[in-house]
């Protein structure tokens, strides 16, 4: 199952994101770095050793959720972590 995580980059996204691609689910995350930066979703992969590609935007805007469908689909569930 492929998974989109909203808030993806934050502390809980990035533990779920991990939870996640441990289980044998792929993720993609998004997140507009307001409070967190992109180095952790690296970290997520170098923990795993899985891809975790990162959409970076605001999961209000439906531009960028279309765009993280478009290019990162097809999407199976979507969890919204962004605060």
């Amino acid at each position: 199952m492929r998974v989109l995580l909203a808030g993806g980059a934050g502390y809980i996204g990035t533990h779920t994101a991990v939870a996640l691609l441990d289980a044998g689910h792929d993720v993609v995350l998004l997140d507009d770095l307001s409070s967190t930066h992109e180095v952790a979703a690296s970290r997520v992969e170098q923990i795993t050793g899985k891809p975790a590609p990162l959409v970076i935007g605001d999961a209000a805007h439906d531009a960028v959720v279309e765009a993280a469908f478009s290019e990162h689909g097809p999407i199976d569930a979507i969890v919204h972590l962004a605060a």
